[in-house]
């Protein structure tokens, strides 16, 4: 086989001169722009800004103070994401890995947040209203009232503001962003305020177990021979794989503490290990070929009893094998692979990990454990982390054919054997099957499930790709203080709720307050009010929404926002509505009698 060396200097200079030079791929995040451009260009500061613009033509300067309601919660939500950007960029520059990957193209993951859902809801609904009304309210100041064009528009914008939700949206921005500035102090990213209510709601937890429920730094247990072949005979192949090989994750880093790196032999071909296969593999020139992988994958014969008594402890096993000849089939193993080493491997459960699992379970959050390790040692680590129904183990490799997805995700809790594409595959099931699903991953095999959850959730010692498309980041790699995470998104998500069911009172009495205007408004029921309209909703949406989000009360509930406080508070706000107009109608009877 001829040795590939790559360009030359004088190749690579005439390539850069023709414009064929390399360069780095993209970043996956969100540009500087995108992320401006997100939070401005919304319906719901279209709508307000249309309004300023009129209130701005009208001269009614004074009038338009609402706006830096819109401003300052546009600014927080750029802020909170640039720094968010920030702080990723950061880590993808001090964790920058070694190898060159192909991702899948510049995709934005578009985050599903029930209070952002159902703001937009609103200001749909309102806005198929608010067009039509206001003309009406116009038509009513300026042709029944003879106001002038300045007034008209004044009394106008009062209406359609009240009728858009500013103080909740503010509320909401203030209260997400309180919430990230706590958990910031626990070393806890979250890069998109609304991915905080997000992990609210997830009933759905899937969990890898290298790095999440164990700490992933793996140390050699044991070191087993398997062959009749002398120390001196295989070691110095084996060394010189560890030299040559691209693998730089925990299990290989604890491999090269009994095998350091040690470049004896040239290399001929070589097979990078991949989580989907199990195994690689380093040939070396009239010497053989050395394979690295998993015992089940790499032997057709029975796995020997001692390995097996390792796997049911909740060890790691990792078989090195050796074959005669060069192999470069990457989509096949050659017959006859001689074992020579069983490495066990142990990798500690973390101390806080049977809380937190108890605490997802009260919580009726079903945690799922997704692993590419054999189906004994995932099923032995869940139990020792104390995993509800630890013993319901599926063996992904076990399928030929496409098995049923949802079905399993049923009946299983712990699924081993477990590839990228497969992991995808399980999330998408849970989805359709109506859960909100958070993933956690490292990995670039993660990639994919991360990229289909509800919310993403990488680690900071994990892959540059699996930082930039998660939506949480556990800066000190602790799954653990998730804990913390869906308390307080859950603590937000009750205390929004209720202040906003407060919001709807008050908006349905300013329309029920403006539909009167509309029928016939009098000098003696104007005079009631001690204040311009506009400048009134503008003093209660502040005072009202601050006060709101500052005194935010610890709640651990799931609460679905937009129904509840609907349900609730639309009524309410209509009975108040109407008690003030039999009150004002009433005023203006005896009024009537009294100028008799």
């Amino acid at each position: 086989m001829e040795k590939f060396t790559g360009l030359t200097k004088i190749e690579v200079e005439q390539r850069k001169a023709a414009g064929q030079g390399s360069q780095a791929p993209p970043q996956i995040t969100k540009s500087t722009a995108s992320i401006i451009k997100g939070n401005i260009c919304t319906l719901f500061n279209f709508l307000n800004f249309v309004i300023a613009i009129l209130l701005f033509i009208a001269g009614a300067y004074s009038n338009m103070l609402f706006i830096a309601i819109i401003i300052l919660n546009i600014v927080i939500g750029i802020f909170q994401e640039l720094k968010a950007k920030k702080l990723v960029d950061e880590l993808s520059i001090l964790n920058r890995p070694s190898v060159h990957v192909i991702r899948e193209g510049k995709e934005e993951k578009q985050i599903h947040s029930e209070l952002l859902d159902s703001m937009k809801k609103v200001t749909h609904f309102t806005s198929f209203l608010i067009i039509p009304l206001g003309v009406l309210l116009f038509l009513e100041a300026a042709v029944l009232r003879n106001l002038t064009f300045s007034n008209s528009i004044v009394s106008s914008a009062a209406a359609l503001l009240g009728m858009l939700p500013k103080g909740l949206v503010l509320l909401i921005s203030v209260s997400l962003a309180t919430g990230v500035i706590r958990l910031a102090k626990m070393k806890i990213l979250i890069q998109n305020i609304y991915s905080l209510e997000t992990l609210a709601h997830v009933d759905t937890i899937c969990l890898d177990k290298t790095g999440t429920i164990t700490d992933g730094k793996m140390k050699v247990y044991d070191k087993i021979p398997l062959s009749d072949f002398t120390k001196n005979e295989i070691e110095p192949m084996i060394e010189s794989y560890m030299a040559v090989c691209d693998d730089t994750n925990a299990t290989f880093q604890a491999l090269e503490t009994i095998f350091p790196k040690k470049k004896r032999y040239q290399e001929t071909a070589k097979i990078a290990f991949s989580s989907a296969r199990k195994w690689g593999s380093v040939s070396f020139e009239n010497l053989g070929t050395i394979f690295v992988g998993a015992p089940d994958k790499l032997f057709e014969e029975e796995i020997p009893d001692l390995l097996k008594m390792e796997m049911e402890a909740g060890r790691r096993v990792i078989v090195i094998g050796y074959y005669n000849k060069i192999w470069e089939n990457i989509n096949a193993l050659p017959q006859n692979i001689k074992p020579l080493y069983g490495v066990i491997l142990e990798d500690n459960i973390r101390k806080n990990a049977k809380k937190t699992l108890k605490f997802f379970r009260q919580e009726g959050v079903d945690v799922k454990i997704i692993s590419g390790d054999h189906a004994k040692t995932v099923s032995m680590i869940a139990k020792k982390a104390g995993l509800d129904h630890w013993e319901r183990v599926v063996d992904m490799s076990a399928f030929e054919n496409e098995p049923e997805y949802e079905e399993l995700t049923n009946k299983y809790s712990v699924f081993a054997r477990v590839t990228p594409k497969q992991k995808q595959e399980l999330v998408k099931a849970l989805k359709r099957q109506g859960h909100k699903v958070a993933m956690t991953g490292d990995g670039v095999n993660d990639l994919l499930a991360l990229r289909e959850a509800d919310c993403a959730i990488a680690i900071a010692d994990g892959s540059d790709a699996s930082k930039q498309i998660s939506e949480v980041v556990l800066l000190d790699s602790d799954f653990t203080n998730l804990l913390q995470v869906v308390m307080e998104g859950r603590k937000v998500v009750h205390n929004v709720t209720r202040t906003a069911g407060a919001f709807s009172t008050m908006e349905n009495q300013t329309v029920m307050y403006f539909l009167l205007i509309l029928i016939s408004m009098t000098a003696v029921i104007r005079s009631c009010i001690p204040m311009n309209p506009l400048r009134a909703f503008l003093c209660i949406t502040m005072v009202f929404g601050t006060f709101f989000a500052i005194m935010i009360l610890p709640n651990l509930l799931q609460i679905t926002m937009l129904t509840k406080a609907m349900l609730k508070y639309v009524g309410i706000g209509l009975i108040i509505s109407e008690a003030v107009l039999f009150v004002i109608l009433k005023c203006m009877k005896l009024w009537k009698n009294k100028e008799k």
